[in-house]
Formats: C-alpha cells, structure tokens, sequence
C-alpha cells in the first residue's frame, strides 16, 4: 500500500504539532505496546514533568526530536529507554529501547536525538 504525498505530510504535521515530549527510563525491557509509560521512567522518579522538545523538521517525511540532559540533575541513573509523548505527557507516540547509557555523571550534558519517519 502507498500513502499519498498529502498524506504523508499530514500525518508528519500531525505528529509534529502533537507529541512535543521526551522522556528517558531505566527500564527498556518492555513489549507491552498497550502501554502508554516507559517501563521505569526517571524524570517520574524524581517528581520531574517529561522534557519538552520542539520537534523539527527536516524534509518531507521525517520529524527529529532532540534534547539535552544535563548530568547534574540525573546523577548515577542509566538511561535505558527514550519515549516520546504528547503534549500532556499521557499518550505514548512511541517507546525506544537503547543502549544503556550512564551512569550519569553530574559534569556532562547528554544529547538525545530520536528521527521518526513516516512513509
């Protein structure tokens, strides 16, 4: 099956306006798709809301998410697994297992960067 052209824009422009957070786990062994959480979520842990990220995008069918974390506020976690949610934080567009990063330390900033593409 191919999707339109039109379509295809539509539905990156869609994505793009609408899930505008990041969250990092320690988990990441999860296949439950039904489940709209990372498997042991981080930022939760520690009382803090999802990442914000303004996704971008780079040409017709691609949407990047980018974000920084910093170090200091992360110390000794392992990042295991990146989400990306909507804009309230309560709907999974998609959970990513990677590999483990960390632990933490307090002087280093860590960029993560996740492209969905839509074809």
């Amino acid at each position: 099956m191919t999707v339109t052209e039109s379509t295809r824009n539509a539905l990156r422009t869609h994505i793009q306006n609408t899930y505008t957070k990041m969250d990092i786990g320690e988990g990441g062994g999860s296949t439950d798709m039904s489940n709209d959480a990372l498997d042991v979520s981080i930022t939760g842990a520690l009382g803090l809301s999802k990442i914000s990220v303004t996704p971008t995008s780079s040409n017709d069918n691609q949407v990047e998410y980018t974000c920084s974390i910093n170090g200091a506020t992360y110390t000794g976690y392992v990042i295991r697994e990146v989400g990306i949610f909507n804009t309230a934080g309560n709907l999974m567009l998609t959970r990513i297992p990677i590999d483990p990063i960390g632990p933490m330390l307090s002087n280093k900033t860590y960029d993560i960067t996740v492209i969905i593409e839509v074809e």
